[in-house]
Parts: C-alpha cells; structure tokens; sequence
C-alpha cells in the first residue's frame, strides 16, 4: 500500500485550442493513501473486516492512524455519509464506566454528539444507514472500524483552463481553495 509521497512531478497538459497567454497558479493537492478517503485536512480508512477494538486500534497504527477522532459536526456528518449498515469502532475509550472517555490520542471528549452504554469503547451505531448515536460495548465485539490520520499536501503549478494529469492514479485529491 502506497503510504508516502517525497517527490512528485504534475504532469500539465494545456488545452490546445486556448493560444492565450495563462498565470500560473500554485494549488494544493491532500495525499492520502490508496483506498483512504480525504475530507477536510485528514485521511479515513473505512474497513470491510471486522475485529475487536484493539485490533483496530493497533491496525490504524500500523499506518501512522489512529481509530478515528472527530473533532467537529461536519466532520461526524462526513463519517455518518460514508458509514454503511455496520456500526464501526471509533477511537473513543474508558477505563470503566467512572472514568470519563478519551480519544486513543489521549484526548478528552468533548461531549460534540450523544454517546449511550455502559461499555468502554465507543462505536457509531448505524441505522437505516445512517450513525445516529454513538453507542459503547466491550472491546471485544468484532465491528467494522474507521482510521484517520493527517494527510499530507503537495503544491502544484497549474495554469488556468489546464487539465492536471496523473492525480487520480497516486491517490490525490484536489484540496478546494478559495479563489
């Protein structure tokens, strides 16, 4: 699996049939690797397997992840689009039902959506499609997961009216900018 970028040529090719002169333009591109998903500044890896939390945890891991965090509503909309009919592990855990919950990066929740259980790992709960609620179970179910992790960025040269070639196949996503 494709997991870094150190160089990267943008392959340009100009519509022929404009002759005017074109002002270059710098754009940025997330890189995320193949089979993860760009929204926002991150990478999510949304799994077919199923396993227990931990296993999730340390498989997010092998790939510089971590079970994922959202730290907003837009972002827990975007994960709740891409959420099929299986409820999936996110990266929220406690000791027991008297400690507060965490992030797997050691972060406090922030109490952003609802979450019901007496479990210690959380996970979103699919219905008719759609994550209603964050739910809790032990952490050995066997659920779908969900990763995130930073992606990275390359800068581009692209003329106006051109067409950036080669994108698609390294995995990049054009990050949408203000003009």
């Amino acid at each position: 699996m494709w997991s870094g970028l150190t160089t990267l040529t943008c392959f340009i090719i100009d519509d022929l049939n404009t002759r005017q002169s074109r002002i270059p333009e710098t754009r940025l591109f997330s890189s995320c690797p193949r089979d993860w998903i760009a929204f926002g500044n991150k990478c999510y890896y949304f799994s077919d397997d199923v396993t227990n939390w931990t296993y999730s945890q340390a498989f997010c891991a092998s790939f510089g992840a971590n079970l994922v965090k959202f730290d907003s509503k837009e972002e827990l909309n975007f994960l709740e689009r891409h959420t099929d009919s299986c409820d999936r592990w996110i990266g929220l855990r406690r000791e027991s039902p008297q400690h507060s919950w965490k992030w797997a990066d050691n972060t406090e929740f922030s109490n952003l959506a609802e979450l019901r259980g007496s479990g210690e790992c959380a996970y979103l709960k699919a219905v008719c499609m759609k994550a209603e609620v964050i739910s809790s179970t032990d952490r050995y179910r066997k659920l779908k997961w969900i990763c995130s992790k930073p992606s990275s960025y390359v800068q581009c040269a692209v003329t106006s009216g051109s067409f950036l070639h080669g994108v698609s196949w390294l995995g990049l996503t054009p990050l949408i900018l203000a003009e």
